[in-house]
């Protein structure tokens, strides 16, 4: 429940109290002018009441609270999603009508205003639609509702409840399939192991001297005439890792802030590249530059995407990487050989070199890079990346970077 506030400005007077002030002065002239006595109890009665209603106005306090209610825990960038604003006040009161505005930040649009409607009870409910315009959590709040006093002649402006956060995530983009030389599930690569996934992978094997007889299968013992005891089939889930450059000597400034487009283009095909892997049957792990684990998607449920997209709503670039050189750290080698994914930032002539050991750890190692050199697409396909220049469409960069080698996903790989 929000807390409340009071009025942020000295009440103005409305259309209706200017005609009263204007009525009560020009009775004072003319009582005095006439003689006549009625004018000015008049004129005296109509800027008294003008006063007692200021006074009240302005140090009345609205008495009302403020919630609000988001429709979903996070918005993707693009999206829209639905606040509910609830104004209770302590019964029998009921909350007072007049105008209300939502002050909503950069990272969010939409029409946060309108006017309170006339409940029945001592509580109202009003609701309005925001689109996600920045990656990160944004606070909606406070609420600026301005009512007037019960004569209708001074409008007061207060600013009721705490703010609200907001988090708005990466919206992930479909990619295309691995190429089918390298994206079938157990084709090469270091595998993770997993056993005793349920009833389906025992395989009843002979009994040896020295096994449980916990583990005796005596359905299996029966149907054999001998002993036989469960043994769990070992499942391997192929691994991968995405690496999602965090180094701040190679981003703009802008990046910190969310206002710079290829950082947020990086952020994107992180997630959505994450997600292409675990939909091709691979447990992902994301990490940083420095090998800092960032999330990890073992299957590709709704679950897991929505988790992947809320890790990322707030990465901006690590200012602790940056030397006294000015430049940035360099990568640490992922724990696995599979598809490696790096999106990375500024890439030079410098920089180019210190990638090729991760080229050579992985058997399909994939780049994309906002800021590349002229020659550093060729110097990196040459040193046996699949690399492209990542723009606003992801799954374009992600297919340029295929057809570099010579295949595209789904289609037959050629030799690198």
């Amino acid at each position: 429940m929000s807390s409340r506030r009071g009025s942020r400005q000295g009440p103005p007077l409305t259309a209706r109290g200017w005609a009263v002030l204007a009525l009560g002065v020009a009775c004072l002239p003319l009582a005095a002018a006439t003689g006549a006595a009625a004018a000015q109890y008049v004129g005296v009665a109509l800027l008294s009441l003008l006063a007692v209603c200021w006074f009240a106005a302005r140090h009345a306090r609205p008495g009302v609270e403020v919630a609000r209610r988001l429709s979903e825990e996070s918005v993707e960038v693009g999206s829209e999603t639905t606040i509910e604003l609830r104004l209770s006040a302590e019964p029998p009161r009921r909350p007072p009508r007049g105008q209300w505005r939502d002050a909503l930040p950069p990272g969010l649009s939409g029409d946060a205003s309108g006017t309170v409607p006339r409940g029945d009870g001592s509580e109202v409910r009003v609701s309005y639609t925001v689109t996600g315009m920045r990656r990160g959590r944004h606070p909606v709040g406070p609420l600026e509702l301005a009512a007037t006093d019960p004569f209708g002649l001074w409008r007061r402006t207060a600013l009721l409840g705490e703010p609200t956060p907001v988090l708005v995530v990466p919206r992930a983009r479909w990619l295309a399939p691995l190429p089918r030389a390298h994206g079938d599930v157990g084709d090469g690569g270091e595998s993770e192991e997993r056993r005793g996934r349920g009833s389906d992978n025992l395989i009843p094997r002979p009994y040896a001297p020295g096994d449980s007889m916990r583990r005796i299968h005596w359905r299996a013992s029966a149907h054999r005439g001998s002993f036989m005891v469960r043994d769990e089939e070992e499942q391997t889930v192929p691994a991968a890792t995405v690496v999602l450059d965090l180094a701040s000597p190679r981003w703009p400034a802008e990046a910190r802030a969310g206002e710079d487009a290829g950082f947020e283009a990086a952020v994107t095909a992180c997630v959505s590249a994450a997600w292409r892997l675990a939909s091709d049957g691979f447990a992902v792990t994301v990490t940083d530059h420095a090998g800092r684990a960032l999330a990890d998607v073992a299957a590709p449920d709704g679950s897991a995407l929505e988790s992947l997209e809320r890790a990322f709503a707030t990465v901006v670039p690590d200012r602790s990487d940056l030397g006294r050189s000015g430049e940035g750290a360099g990568f640490t080698l992922p724990a696995s050989t599979g598809p490696l994914v790096v999106v990375c930032g500024t890439v030079d002539d410098r920089l180019a070199p210190a990638l090729d050991p991760l080229a050579r750890h992985s058997w399909l190692p994939v780049l994309l890079t906002p800021s590349p050199l002229r020659s550093s697409l060729e110097r990196l396909s040459d040193g046996g990346w699949a690399v492209a220049r990542l723009g606003e469409d992801v799954a374009a960069a992600w297919l340029t970077a295929f057809d570099r080698v010579g295949a595209g996903p789904g289609g037959a790989h050629g030799d690198r």
